[in-house]
């Protein structure tokens, strides 16, 4: 079975760890994770880390030895020049395959035009250590960048050369539509790739693309959650596929939804896209619907789409779980494995085996039941 690999893995910035009055400290050392495909790296992310400045954040990375987990050197930190405080370095974090190559998201910091445009952060490794890859990575979506919180969400592909970023306040088409950002590697350094990828879904004001993103081994193949989409209800969300051709990046089908059982209707504020992940090849997709109303209120759900030569369907119904009581929001995040077999759920208020205890839930596809 499962047993835990040392001790909690913890990080100092050098700038004041201690509780406060309330018990509490706000480094939010996990705030977000990712490890590598052999797992003996992992990155975590430290927004409210106090180095360079008040919550600038950081980002820390742990290595694996014969005796244990240890820290790889410092916290990583960038400056955007434009005053550090508040800008939540390590929100969102993902790294390479070989894990020599991370990038972060940096939704807070104001480079290039605004409180909270946001950016993203690349370190890669090297014999000397870890070093910052390049200047922070923006983007610009021609109608004024504040508070568009790029970098919110964050992906990198297996190689550790193109990055998905989502900047789900984006006024591109309209206001807080939302956007993903496509950054690639040359031996120039990194650059855009292509405009801004938004969506059409008829009325995208608000919809909040970009909030979660994930992007498939050879990066070529991305998906992104769009939490607020108004399609088919208020709130009910979406998940949108892009894919890149010669041609450039495209959507490909319509927005992704899902219906609600018994009575399979589509239902307000259930933040389908609220999470996301795709697998290697990029053909199956997992999205957490984590106010899905099914079987309970708030119970939250699990759904996985497949692609098929007649584009993308769901696979079978809304995954869920018994016990632990309503409101569990099951879904909030969600991990699939390489192959697409395997779903990992987080379901944060699950009242197993305490109140608002918390859980993760493990999905295995026994049965392909192919397009319906």
């Amino acid at each position: 079975g499962w047993y835990q690999d040392g001790p909690q893995l913890t990080s100092s910035d050098g700038e004041g760890d201690d509780f406060d009055s309330l018990g509490f400290n706000f480094d939010s050392l996990g705030s977000s994770v990712s490890i590598n495909s052999d797992g003996t790296v992992i990155v975590a992310g430290s927004p409210s880390s106090d180095v360079p400045g008040t919550s600038a954040g950081s980002v820390v990375v742990f290595k694996r030895s014969s005796l244990g987990w240890y820290q790889d050197g410092p916290q990583l930190t960038s400056s955007d020049g434009e005053g550090d405080d508040t800008d939540l370095l390590g929100s969102s974090v993902s790294i390479n395959s070989d894990g020599t190559v991370i990038v972060a998201g940096s939704p807070n910091s104001d480079v290039p035009a605004g409180n909270s445009a946001g950016s993203v952060v690349v370190f890669k490794s090297s014999s000397l250590g870890w070093y910052q890859d390049g200047p922070q990575l923006t983007s610009n979506d021609g109608v004024g960048n504040a508070a568009d919180q790029l970098g919110s969400s964050v992906s990198i592909n297996s190689d550790g050369t193109v990055i998905a970023a989502g900047s789900p306040l984006s006024d591109v088409p309209d206001s807080g539509a939302g956007s993903v950002v496509i950054f690639k590697s040359s031996s120039l350094g990194w650059y855009q790739d292509g405009p801004q990828l938004t969506s059409s879904d008829g009325n995208p004001t608000g919809d909040f693309l970009g909030n979660s993103v994930s992007i498939n081994s050879d990066g070529t193949v991305i998906a992104a959650g769009a939490q607020e989409t108004d399609v088919p209800e208020g709130g009910a969300g979406s998940v949108i596929v892009f894919k890149s051709s010669s041609l450039g990046w495209y959507q490909d089908g319509p927005q992704l939804t899902s219906r609600d059982p018994p009575d399979f209707d589509f239902d307000e504020d259930e933040f389908l896209g609220f999470s996301v992940s795709i697998n290697s090849d990029g053909t199956i997709i997992a999205a957490g619907s984590p106010n899905s109303d099914f079987p309970d209120e708030e119970d939250g759900s699990v759904v996985v789409f497949k692609s098929s030569s007649l584009g993308w369907y769901q696979d079978g119904p809304q995954l869920t779980s018994s016990g632990g009581g309503s409101l569990k929001h099951l879904g909030s995040s969600v991990s699939i494995s390489g192959d697409g077999s395997v779903v990992a759920a987080g379901s944060p208020d699950s009242d197993v085996p305490g109140n608002s205890a918390g859980s993760v839930v493990v999905f295995f596809e026994t049965i392909d039941i192919g397009a319906e």
